[in-house]
């Protein structure tokens, strides 16, 4: 309650924790974006039109995984 409550660890232990997070964030969001680009070429392919962006959802996850 005096603000004396500091967070213990070192900066290396700070770093894998919020690595870890990010990594999981990543991976969840890399799937889901990954099925709607899955989605998004099936509907296309109906029409005959080819759709080869499959690494937008890579770079989209790599961003909001944050």
């Amino acid at each position: 309650m005096g603000g004396t409550d500091r967070q213990t660890g070192s900066w290396r232990e700070k770093f894998v924790h919020e690595m870890a997070e990010y990594a999981i964030n990543f991976i969840y969001l890399a799937l889901v974006f990954a099925a709607f680009t899955q989605y998004r070429r099936l509907v296309l392919a109906a029409h005959d039109i080819i759709y080869t962006n499959y690494w937008v959802a890579v770079i989209q996850a790599l961003i909001l995984g944050k």
